[in-house]
């Protein structure tokens, strides 16, 4: 096990006098440092995660800022630190990249963010990139978006598949503050893409959306072209990696041009 924590929260650990990561604990009693952040070297594991969260049972309402990376926290610690986190009144940004979640870490997320608890209203950044949420997770999560004001949305690389895009457009196109959504490097395809047409139409949030190697051909791009004729607001698209022919490209690169030009509803 590790001995020591990053650099970045060694004065917070001195304070709170931590040096081990058994000794946890003691930091939501005598820390009022509003981040945390951990990466590798160091790694929490399922058990750092639940004695994590039960020391930020006292300290959460303080935190605006959880960067947890390559932690190894799986879904039981996911669901301990979503617990703990439920009544954060300050919490805005979250990142639990490359912790080995699956479907069972996303519902425990999506549970506590689709309620009256208050994180749901001050998160604003959630990246739960490099997991293997699956496309169930991925809905789990985006039903629970119109409960939030939530503006960033990273799940890129999770095993996302195609039968999400319905579900991608059901978000779109309902109440959404989502200004940036980043699925890439997950196989989306496009069958089932032009769902999206009528919900990019209607949203007026999002400005950036990531879909690079998605597995998007002519279709897609077909679909996207159609989907910007009346679209005010998205400005960005990432599309690299994707099997579409550069004429479609520079008409893509043209109908963001129009909406940039485009003024607001």
């Amino acid at each position: 096990m590790p001995s020591s924590f990053p650099d970045t929260l060694q004065a917070a650990l001195m304070e709170a006098g931590v040096s081990r990561r058994r000794d946890l604990a003691k930091l939501g009693r005598r820390s009022a440092h509003s981040a945390l952040s951990l990466s590798p070297p160091e790694t929490l594991y399922p058990k750092g995660a639940e004695i994590l969260a039960a020391s930020l049972l006292s300290v959460a309402p303080l935190l605006t800022s959880i960067e947890l990376v390559d932690q190894a926290v799986r879904d039981a610690g996911c669901t301990s630190l979503a617990n703990a986190l439920a009544h954060n009144t300050a919490l805005t940004e979250l990142r639990l990249e490359g912790n080995e979640l699956t479907c069972s870490g996303a519902a425990a997320l999506a549970q506590c963010l689709s309620g009256r608890a208050p994180v749901a209203k001050s998160l604003q950044s959630l990246s739960l990139r490099s997991n293997r949420i699956k496309s169930r997770g991925a809905e789990l999560l985006m039903r629970s978006v119109s409960a939030m004001r939530l503006v960033s949305l990273d799940l890129c690389h999770n095993s996302l598949a195609g039968d999400l895009w319905p579900c991608i457009a059901a978000m779109l196109g309902g109440p959404c503050s989502i200004t940036s959504l980043n699925l890439s490097r997950n196989r989306l395809g496009v069958v089932g893409m032009e769902n999206i047409i009528d919900a990019l139409q209607a949203n007026t949030a999002l400005t950036q959306w990531d879909l690079s190697s998605c597995g998007i051909n002519y279709h897609g791009a077909q679909c996207l072209l159609s989907a910007l004729e009346n679209n005010s607001s998205l400005s960005q698209i990432d599309l690299q990696h994707n099997a579409i022919g550069n004429n479609t490209i520079l008409r893509l690169k043209r109908a963001l041009e129009d909406t940039r030009a485009r003024p607001p509803p």
